[in-house]
């Protein structure tokens, strides 16, 4: 196995990842390695065992600055985002890599674009098609994971993993610090444990989708038009159920496994990405405050601040800045 990470703008700036040689495949083996850009620094630090590699990688990065990244062979690659932002793409699909989120795909040949354009941090970890045959058995994967080889690409599960299980896992995938043979079997456990709870969590899903008809999911769109279209007074639940004429269960559960968030964490994004794009437009900070289901301003800014780590007035400044410099040109 070979990974690559290639600037997209400059293809001599080249970090190369190689799985090590089969008389090591007992050991553990750890890397370090820097792939230096013109708008800042990718520091990786890689650790192989046994068809495994984990990956830290932190992106020191001041301006949007896209790197390719290739594998050479099948694999199964579990991605956590731990601070900061990254964006995926992939021909036709992107996925938003954002502090506290997770998502798990495998690749018959991997080859994407990953955007970075401030300081980030991800653990990553790659899996060898061996590795997830010996665990899968003969036939690699369940018959609903088979991968279309026109695309190259399967997604798998992707959610959010602080306060959870997963993030206790991550945790100790992090800093595991036992002796070079001890780590070795840890850091394995810790993957199979990862695994096991996230193949769960797919089968519950499946599972959980066949209790929803034709007509549930047009429920849940509409509770999902409800939402934004009240984001001053938002509805309660109750109010969202008695609308809809879904029942708790399907409105939470059902809403959960077809959008991916949980009712008030959908609201709480929808707000946060509205309010952005009214400050951008110019609009003043308790207006948009207010706008967004905000009693309180300082409130506002507090959660605002949170989600993007700058404050709303920050937004606007910059929008000021902008148009002063191109009434100047």
């Amino acid at each position: 196995m070979r990974i690559t990470f290639t600037s997209a703008s400059q293809k001599n700036a080249q970090l190369m990842l190689e799985c090590p040689p089969a008389s090591d495949i007992g050991r553990l083996i750890e890397q370090n390695s820097t792939l230096q850009l013109p708008n800042g620094d990718i520091t990786i630090q890689s650790t192989w065992f046994g068809g495994a590699c984990i990956i830290v990688s932190q992106w020191d990065i001041k301006k949007p600055s896209p790197i390719t990244i290739k594998c050479d062979c099948f694999c199964w690659m579990m991605n956590f985002m731990m601070d900061g932002e990254l964006a995926l793409g992939l021909s036709k699909k992107e996925l938003a890599l954002k502090a506290g989120r997770y998502h798990t795909f495998y690749s018959t040949l991997l080859n994407v674009d990953i955007s970075g354009k401030c300081k980030s941090q991800m653990l990553s970890i790659c899996l060898k098609k061996d590795f997830i045959e010996k665990l899968l058995g003969h036939h690699l994967l369940p018959l609903q994971l088979e991968s279309d080889i026109e695309k190259h690409f399967t997604l798998i599960t992707k959610g959010t993993y602080h306060n959870s299980t997963l993030m206790l896992l991550v945790n100790g995938l992090l800093n595991a610090d036992q002796p070079p043979y001890i780590r070795r079997i840890f850091l394995e456990a810790k993957i199979l444990e990862l695994l096991s709870l996230q193949l769960q969590q797919l089968e519950n899903s499946n599972n959980t989708i066949a209790i929803f008809n034709a007509d549930d999911k047009a429920r849940l769109q509409e509770a999902k038009m409800l939402i934004a279209q009240n984001l001053r007074s938002p509805c309660s639940l109750i109010e969202l159920s008695r609308k809809t004429g879904l029942n708790d269960f399907k409105l939470k559960k059902g809403f959960k496994t077809l959008f991916g968030n949980t009712v008030f964490g959908y609201l709480a994004e929808l707000r946060m990405n509205t309010a952005y794009k009214l400050l951008q437009d110019g609009e003043r900070v308790g207006v948009v405050a207010e706008t967004v289901g905000y009693k309180n301003a300082h409130h506002f800014t507090a959660a605002f601040k949170k989600r993007f780590n700058v404050l709303p007035s920050q937004v606007i400044r910059v929008l000021f800045v902008l148009m002063n410099l191109a009434c100047c040109v």
